[in-house]
């Protein structure tokens, strides 16, 4: 038998969960817990809930957008930029100070990555291959 994705599983997850009524909503969560431990599928937790909540933010009409930075920035000063691009967006910021300088942004699959830490390794890698 072929084994489901993180996505896959979402997917499914979230239809049965959304069609059951609300009093059953936590049978419908146990049972998939225990569906997904006989399926030896419990290692793809974390990327179930990511996709759930992909799912979550498309059917609200929404963008989530984590943004890592050396220092501290707050989330409203980007806001209404990103919004104009993406629409209604929802921020997840993020310190790393080993960052040095410049943003991290994941939209989604997709990594944004314009911090002087990873300039200086593709500098590194270029001059030490040549």
């Amino acid at each position: 038998m072929k084994r489901l994705s993180a996505t896959q599983y979402a997917a499914v997850l979230h239809r049965v969960y959304h069609d059951a009524e609300l009093a059953q909503r936590p049978v419908v969560v146990t049972a998939f817990v225990r569906w997904l431990q006989r399926s030896r599928a419990l290692s793809l937790t974390p990327r179930i809930i990511a996709a759930i909540q992909r799912l979550e933010d498309r059917a609200a009409g929404q963008t989530r957008v984590k943004i890592t930075s050396a220092r501290e920035i707050k989330p409203e000063s980007l806001n209404q930029q990103l919004a104009s691009i993406l629409g209604p967006v929802i921020i997840e910021a993020k310190t790393d100070t080993s960052l040095l300088g410049g943003l991290r942004l994941q939209i989604a699959d997709a990594i944004i990555d314009s911090t002087i830490a990873t300039r200086l390794n593709r500098l590194q890698t270029h001059l030490s291959s040549q």
